[in-house]
């Protein structure tokens, strides 16, 4: 059993990319094919010097993973999608109130390896992306959340749905568009 003390979250740089791509490559293999990073951009967020990139470790093994970037990063202008709403990605976080205001870190990916779910490894990941956040200044996170574990682990910790998004991505799933208040 994995305790809380054995998990640590560590924030990871461009320099670290090599070190924990494959790990991480990994991780991202439980989603859906339509809704995974490809490893351009995933370095992208450990270059970019205001995303947050999380790992979580269990001893010496990666378990899970985080990556976040203000909403207004170019990181999510890259064309993902399209969506039947919306054309772009980065045309969806543009209706986003807070969009324009250098206030909002929008968490594009919070994974955990499937033998460690369950266990407060995501919880904490996100706990710490709240701390970063709000000591970097930011007053708000959102995300995407699937209706699985990750939507319950946001609830619980008080994030509010914004709105919900039918058929995300192709995947056939409605997602929630979740935001927390730091």
């Amino acid at each position: 059993m994995v305790t809380p003390a054995q998990i640590r979250i560590k924030e990871a740089h461009s320099k670290e990319w090599e070190e924990y791509k494959q790990r991480i490559l990994e991780i991202e293999e439980i989603f859906d094919p339509k809704l995974r990073e490809e490893p351009e951009t995933i370095k992208a967020f450990f270059d970019d010097p205001q995303a947050i990139v999380l790992v979580a470790e269990i001893g010496t093994n990666v378990v899970g993973c985080l990556y976040a970037a203000p909403i207004e990063s170019n990181l999510f202008l890259r064309g993902l999608g399209p969506t039947k709403e919306y054309k772009t990605f980065s045309d969806f976080l543009k209706r986003d109130s807070n969009f324009g205001k250098c206030n909002t870190m929008y968490e594009s990916s919070l994974a955990v390896l499937s033998r460690y779910e369950g266990r407060g490894i995501g919880t904490a990941l996100d706990r710490e992306l709240a701390r970063v956040a709000k000591d970097d200044g930011y007053k708000f996170i959102t995300a995407h959340n699937a209706p699985d574990a990750s939507l319950h682990i946001a609830e619980k910790l008080g994030w509010k749905k914004v709105e919900e998004c039918k058929n995300w991505f192709g995947t056939g799933e409605d997602y929630c568009y979740m935001r927390l208040e730091l």
